[in-house]
């Protein structure tokens, strides 16, 4: 129903809970690119990553964010 916030929210906590389930990282990135969420999935990938700076997963899945984006500078780092 179009209610793009609220899905959001509930992705997010998905994979709060699930770090490590790929199917749901694959679900919210068909989501971002439904919704154009990338700002707000960047700001969930960085949030993450200030909790847990080594954490590879969630690195790579803000790169795949930015990369889909067209942010290239920032899918590098």
């Amino acid at each position: 129903i179009n209610n793009y916030e609220k899905a959001f929210e509930y992705f997010t906590l998905a994979m709060t809970l699930s770090p490590e389930d790929e199917l749901i990282f694959d679900d919210f990135m068909d989501f971002v690119e439904i919704s154009a969420f990338y700002k707000q999935a960047t700001d969930f990938f960085e949030k993450q990553i200030d909790n847990d700076p080594y954490n590879t997963t969630v690195w790579f899945r803000m790169g795949i964010v930015a990369n889909t984006k067209g942010d290239y500078a920032k899918a590098l780092y």
